[in-house]
């Protein structure tokens, strides 16, 4: 504009014709500066509105980008927790089934007990079998005890990747909450996948693992304590088997005593009616050796007497009839009081053997 209107000009033109004439190249100049000016205003706000659908775009697909990142990432938490799980599911199935292999040795050694109960004499022909299979039980508890440490810290891993995967689903869930805007078709699997998660990953499932597990543990800790007192019963019955032989042979010594109590009885008799009978011993003579003979009888008698036999041989018969029944229903029923009474008639038992022996 300054190529056609300059100051010194205007300044000498006195001629208003002159700057009439100007006038219309003056407002064609300005115009044309002032089409130049829209028009580089309107091409920088359309580069601006093109570059802002274009930063929208960016950011749009950078949230789906996102999302479907956030989708991989869960669906892999997910099932890497899936997984751990049906690992733990199998643990817990295997080791309920190890209380099958015990109770296999438990049937074996429950047969022989029945067999013990019915013998009239124990042998020991079933004692390496049941010992046997014993040994064989706390082998088995042994693995089973690994297993139920292994199952264990499992349970805590799938309780802390629990933890771990509900984590991220709640700070995934706030990340929805800000960036949802536009992404619907995102934000419905997600919310479908959060969903689905919730579900699937529960305490309550957690917990049915854990009570199944807690079940069959306590089933094989009743499976091994039948086993022990099965096993223990074994022995009791062997050593009441012992007991009844004492007795019986209690008995037979018994009746051995009185046998000899009479047997010197008649002959101290026989003697005496044989000095009655003798004539030529003077009769000073024969009532010496009679009253011998008479204080003999006495002092057997007096020795039978305080031997109390009667005593021991009513205390041996009932001895004998808690052991015959011991040894009939121990480990048949558990609610029978007989074995609660076993360490005091053992030590009766061992009181009238020596008695016996005393006497001998």
């Amino acid at each position: 504009m300054s190529s056609v209107v300059q100051e010194n000009i205007i300044d000498n033109i006195k001629d208003k014709t002159k700057l009439e004439t100007l006038k219309p190249k003056i407002y064609h100049v300005y115009n044309k500066i002032q089409n130049m000016e829209t028009e580089t205003v309107k091409s920088h706000l359309k580069n601006i509105e093109t570059n802002k659908n274009k930063l929208s775009e960016t950011i749009l697909e950078i949230k789906k980008y996102i999302y479907g990142d956030i989708s991989k990432d869960l669906n892999k938490t997910l099932e890497d927790f899936k997984n751990k799980e049906q690992e733990l599911s199998n643990k817990i199935n295997d080791y309920a089934k190890e209380n099958d292999q015990l109770n296999a040795y438990k049937s074996k050694i429950l047969e022989i007990r029945n067999h013990y109960n019915s013998q009239i004499n124990i042998d020991n022909t079933k004692e390496e079998e049941a010992k046997q299979n014993y040994d064989k039980s706390n082998e088995h508890m042994k693995t089973i005890l690994t297993n139920e440490d292994e199952i264990s810290k499992l349970i805590n891993e799938v309780k802390s990747m629990k933890n771990e995967l509900l984590s991220k689903v709640n700070k995934y869930i706030d990340f929805d909450k800000d960036y949802k805007e536009n992404v619907d078709s995102e934000h419905n699997k997600f919310t479908e996948l959060t969903d689905k998660i919730k579900v699937e990953v529960s305490d309550e499932k957690l917990k049915k693992y854990e009570k199944k597990f807690n079940d069959s543990k306590s089933l094989i800790n009743e499976t091994k304590k039948s086993i022990e007192e099965e096993y223990q019963n074994i022995n009791t019955l062997k050593k009441v088997d012992g007991y009844i032989k004492l007795c019986e042979r209690t008995k037979e010594s018994i009746t051995n005593f009185r046998s000899k109590q009479t047997t010197l009885k008649d002959k101290l008799n026989q003697n005496i009616n044989t000095i009655k009978e003798i004539d030529s011993i003077e009769k000073s003579y024969k009532d010496k050796f009679k009253n011998t003979l008479i204080n003999k009888i006495n002092e057997l008698d007096k020795t039978f007497k305080d031997a109390s036999l009667n005593d021991h041989e009513s205390n041996n018969n009932g001895l004998m009839e808690y052991f015959n029944n011991l040894k009939a229903n121990l480990g048949k029923n558990k609610e029978n009081m007989l074995y609660h009474e076993f360490d005091e008639k053992e030590n009766a038992i061992n009181n009238i053997i020596q008695k016996i022996e005393d006497i001998n």
